[in-house]
């Protein structure tokens, strides 16, 4: 684009001005005309502006357009949120020790799987109506700072080898292996975990990962750490199907600011038996969207809840819309 604006300065009056030594009428005569080619060079910049941004933004969404495509064709990809509500809610580490056992839980869950690799993760928003006690250790002193309500988040991203590499990792019933990694946060918890893990082949629409990591918190000592994720059909043409995690370490001892505490074999998972009521009527005609119906089975097992008499099975009813 070729700018063009025009100098126009009067050549008289600056002239005469300059001799009557009349320096207002000469910073006015010269000051007008080059305020008038400055706001033109604005104008025409900005417009040049505009020109460049509309195609800049045109590139970026076939890019955008070219790319969601193709995650279209390679992706898993699973959303929900959940209530829930359970009686025998006595866990002590993990923060699920309300009062009086009673509980209600909402859960926002996300899977996604790509060509490059994918993340899992939840949050849980917990809720009961007289409190919670302390987390950490076994005792019935109301947590005075988290109040009746208590958030509990766990977020794993992987890297896919195949996908990074562009050679082929799979052998057996193994679809990918991976580079992973893991963030837990609670209250008054925090974890990070690394390691790697292996993708299973799954039935279409299904998702099965197991991944080893070494474990890094602030309440236990470093730990190797098993987790699995699944979300499989169990009977897709009644619509019924089985979701969750679960986490296993081997050997869990407290730090010493902790007690020191022999957790021994410490066993965590929340597993959910669903139905989809949804698929025929209001989501009949859509692939994508459910609306189930289950129960959600939260579980904690180790030697030092088992002690106090507060080992973790909790069955809760529960309602799930998937998107």
């Amino acid at each position: 684009m070729l700018i063009k604006c025009k100098l126009d300065i009067d050549i008289e009056v600056l002239h005469c001005a300059y001799l009557h030594r009349d320096f207002d009428v000469l910073a006015i005569t010269i000051k007008t005309p080059i305020q008038k080619v400055s706001e033109c060079i604005k104008k025409r910049l900005n417009l040049l502006i505009l020109m460049v941004s509309k195609k800049l933004n045109l590139l970026l969404l076939c890019v955008l357009g070219l790319f969601s495509t193709t995650l279209q064709a390679q992706n898993f990809s699973s959303t929900f949120i959940e209530y829930a509500y359970g009686w025998n809610n006595t866990d002590y580490v993990t923060g699920a020790n309300p009062k009086n056992e009673g509980m209600n839980l909402f859960t926002l869950d996300h899977t996604t799987v790509t060509k490059w690799g994918g993340v899992y993760g939840f949050v849980n928003f917990m809720t009961a109506p007289d409190g919670f006690y302390t987390t950490g250790y076994y005792n019935q002193d109301l947590d005075q700072s988290a109040g009746k309500y208590r958030l509990y988040s766990e977020v794993s991203p992987w890297v896919s080898l195949s996908g990074v590499t562009g050679k082929d990792f799979s052998f057996g019933p193994v679809a990918d292996v991976s580079l992973d990694g893991q963030l837990n946060i609670g209250n008054g918890f925090f974890a990070t975990l690394a390691g790697a893990g292996l993708t299973f082949k799954a039935p279409k629409g299904g998702f099965l990962k197991l991944s080893t990591y070494w474990r890094r918190d602030n309440i236990r000592e470093d730990a190797v750490q098993f987790t699995g994720v699944f979300d499989v059909a169990v009977w897709k043409k009644a619509g019924f199907r089985i979701q969750g995690f679960f986490d296993l370490i081997p050997n869990a001892t407290n730090k010493v600011e902790f007690g020191r505490t022999d957790m021994g074999t410490d066993f965590l998972s929340q597993t959910r038996f669903l139905f989809d009521v949804g698929r025929n009527t209001i989501f009949k005609n859509d692939e994508n969207s459910k609306l189930e119906i289950g129960c959600d089975i939260y579980m904690h097992f180790n030697k030092d809840l088992a002690a106090n008499n507060s080992n973790a099975f909790v069955p809760q009813p529960c309602v799930r819309l998937t998107f």
